[in-house]
This record gives structure tokens, C-alpha cells and sequence, in this order.
């Protein structure tokens, strides 16, 4: 382990005394460059410099052809030439700061080539580097697997040392003995390889863990309280039904023993709750008694009497809510003369409170209407709607005839 670490820190010390060495070469380079950069710009201005002046020497040998025939030409090329001349005085110094100038281009160009060259160096030395870093990971994998080996051995010893007691420990007394020795150090290394290796991430991953399961228990928390709110819910809304329902039943079961009354005189008629047994579910049972008759249930009546039991049972639900008005459609289609009296007594005791509208074909329920409306046929063959009001005076004396 002492060795891998000396190695390890040479490599480290040689890697960063490369890395420096890289880096001034690389500041070298980038002057270097920068001075052949110069250079360059120099030489290109001096030779369009040099450009300018043979385009001027070659101008000026026209204008010289030119002014030969013309009068006072030499006296104003005289004057020309004398301006040429200063001008190239005053050329010669800015030629002579261009060519310094190139000079010291040149001279960054090549610290320019340098510096790439050193960048390129540079990145063979991080690529070499990279790779002693990796190569840093497998020797601390490696130094703590061997610190984790070391502590399997200085455990093993503690407890070997523990159960032997070294001071006084002596050998086996027969071979027997040794061998049992043998066989259980066996066992035990046979044990100590099946636990396998040490994950040093297991710290880490208990206690990322034990987050997910404190998570997991404040979701079973948030899911029990409101199962709790839910049921607590249900209990409301359980207990606001049944009452409702027992308020609803109550009235009616009132109007329905008043209607039993009223369509079998001397009679009576309840509606009772059965309570759920087995496999029955609970509901609603109709009990009616007629006069001078035996029993209650609904099978021994006829069915004129089993159809005045419906009309009980539905006009005591409709008129347990009243609304505005009431539709029947044939409903005393199955009566007879009697039974269609009783109806029409118990519609007629009702109307002060609500509308019926009754479809029939029962000239007594007709009798009972205070309007009448009805579909002929005309004398041209077309269906035609009439009606027809009752004068008040005929239906109240129906009634007292009825």
C-alpha cells in the first residue's frame, strides 16, 4: 500500500511539473505567433508599399512623355520631381518603422506556432493526466479493498486470539482433536467467503433507504387519514339518509293507509320495512286488508283490488312531495264500475290540492273532469281536437249523487 502511494505521488508530482513546464512554452509560442503575425502584416504593407511606388515611377515616366511637347513642362516637372523627392524623405522613415514593425511580426508569428505547438502538447499532457486518474481510482479501490482485508484479518485475529486465549492455549492433545480443529477453521473460512465482499456504498444506500421508506410511511399516514375523513363521510351521509328515508316512509306510510281507506271503505292498508335476512335484501312489504276479508297478502286479492293497491302506493309516494300537476294514463283501465267511483271520489277529494291530467277512456272519469279534451273525426275525414268545459254546478252535483 506504502509503495502505490510513493508511486501515486510521483506520477502526481512529474504530471504537474509537466503541466507547468506546458504552460510556458505555451505563453512562449503565443508571442512567438503573434510576432510572425506582425511580420507578416509588415512585409504585406511593404510590398503593396513597393506596389504603390512602381505604379507611381511608371505614371510618372507618361507624364514625363507627355510634357515633352508642351510648353514650361520642364520647369513644372522640375517642381514635381523637387516634391517627389521630399515626399521620399519623408517615406524612408515610415519604410524604416515598417520593416521594425516586421521584425516584430515575424517574431510573434513564430512565438504563434509555438504556442499551438504547446497547445497541443498541452492536451497530450490532460490525456495522460486523465489517465493517471483513472488510474488514481483503481489504486484507492484497490487500497480499500486491502484496508477492508486488513480489518477481516485483524477481527479474525481478535477473535481467534478471544477464543483461544494465546497466553495459555495448548495444542491439540490427539489428532482427533487436531482434526476437528481443522475442519472448523475450514467452516469458518467457507463462511467468511459466502459473506463475500464489503459494499462500501451500503451506508449510503441504507440511509437513501430509510428516506424512501419514511416517504413511503407519510403517504400510508395521508392514505389513513383520509380514509378516516371518508368513512367519517359515509357516516354523515348514512345517517342524513335514514333519516330522510324514515321521515319520507313516515309520510308516506300516513298516505297510504289514507288511501286504502278512502279506495276500500272499511279496510286498511300499511307499508312495514323488512330487514335483510341471508340472502334476501331488505326492502318495503304492502300489507291491505280489505273489509270481510281474511289475510294481507297481495296474492289472495283480486286483481281490480290489486290495481287500487297501485294507485294507493303511487298516489301516496306522488302526493308525499306535491307537485303542480300529476299525469295518468289509463290507470283504472282494470277497474270496474265500483272501483272506478272509489278512483274517481279520491280524485275529486284531491283536486283542491294539485292537477291531475288523466287519460281514459271511462265515461265516469270523464264525468269527474272539470275539462275536457278529445280527438274526433270531422265531417271532411281530418281528426279533430275538441273540448269541453264542466259547468261547476254538474260536478258538484255528480258528487253528491256519487
Amino acid at each position: 500500500m506504502r509503495a502505490a502511494s510513493v508511486c501515486f505521488s510521483s506520477a502526481r508530482a512529474a504530471a504537474a511539473a509537466a503541466l507547468e513546464a506546458a504552460a510556458a512554452t505555451l505563453e512562449q509560442s503565443r508571442r512567438r505567433e503573434a510576432a510572425v503575425a506582425a511580420e507578416q502584416r509588415a512585409a504585406d504593407e511593404r510590398a503593396r508599399g513597393q506596389r504603390r511606388a512602381e505604379s507611381a515611377r511608371a505614371r510618372l515616366r507618361d507624364v514625363e512623355t507627355r510634357l515633352e511637347g508642351v510648353p514650361g513642362a520642364a520647369a513644372a516637372c522640375a517642381d514635381v520631381v523637387a516634391a517627389l523627392v521630399a515626399l521620399q524623405a519623408g517615406v524612408e522613415p515610415l519604410i524604416a518603422r515598417l520593416g521594425d514593425e516586421a521584425a516584430e511580426a515575424e517574431g510573434r508569428v513564430r512565438d504563434r506556432v509555438a504556442a499551438r505547438r504547446l497547445a497541443e502538447d498541452e492536451v497530450t499532457l490532460r490525456h495522460e493526466i486523465d489517465e493517471l486518474g483513472e488510474g488514481r481510482g483503481g489504486v484507492q479501490v484497490a487500497i480499500a479493498r486491502l484496508e477492508e482485508r486488513r480489518a477481516e484479518v485483524a477481527t479474525r485475529f481478535e477473535e481467534v486470539a478471544l477464543a483461544l486465549e494465546i497466553g495459555a492455549f495448548e495444542g491439540p492433545g490427539s489428532d482427533d482433536e487436531a482434526a476437528a480443529l481443522r475442519e472448523r477453521l475450514g467452516r469458518l473460512e467457507r463462511r467468511r467467503d459466502g459473506v463475500g465482499p464489503v459494499n462500501p456504498l451500503a451506508e449510503a444506500e441504507c440511509a437513501r433507504l430509510s428516506e424512501h421508506v419514511e416517504f413511503l410511511r407519510e403517504q400510508r399516514r395521508d392514505l389513513e387519514r383520509s380514509l378516516d375523513d371518508t368513512e367519517s363521510l359515509i357516516s354523515d351521509l348514512t345517517q342524513r339518509i335514514e333519516a330522510d328515508f324514515d321521515e319520507t316512509f313516515a309520510v308516506v306510510q300516513g298516505n297510504f293507509a289514507h288511501m286504502v281507506g278512502i279506495l276500500f271503505p272499511g279496510g286498511d292498508g300499511r307499508l312495514v320495512t323488512v330487514a335483510g335476512d341471508g340472502d334476501e335484501p331488505a326492502g318495503i312489504a304492502i300489507e291491505v286488508k280489505p273489509a270481510r276479508k281474511l289475510g294481507r297478502k297481495l296474492a289472495l286479492l283480486s286483481g281490480g283490488e290489486r290495481s287500487l293497491v297501485a294507485l294507493a302506493f303511487l298516489l301516496a309516494l306522488l302526493l308525499s312531495k306535491t307537485c303542480p300537476f300529476y299525469i295518468l294514463d289509463e290507470v283504472e283501465a282494470a277497474l270496474d264500475d265500483i272501483n272506478i267511483g272509489l278512483f274517481v271520489s279520491l280524485v275529486r277529494d284531491y283536486r283542491s290540492r294539485t292537477q291531475f291530467l288523466i287519460i281514459t277512456h271511462q265515461k265516469r272519469t270523464m264525468e269527474a273532469a272539470d275539462l275536457l279534451y278529445g280527438v274526433t273525426m270531422g265531417a271532411d275525414g281530418t281528426s279533430q281536437v275538441v273540448s269541453a268545459r264542466m259547468a261547476e254546478e254538474e260536478i258538484d252535483h255528480e258528487a253528491g249523487v256519487t
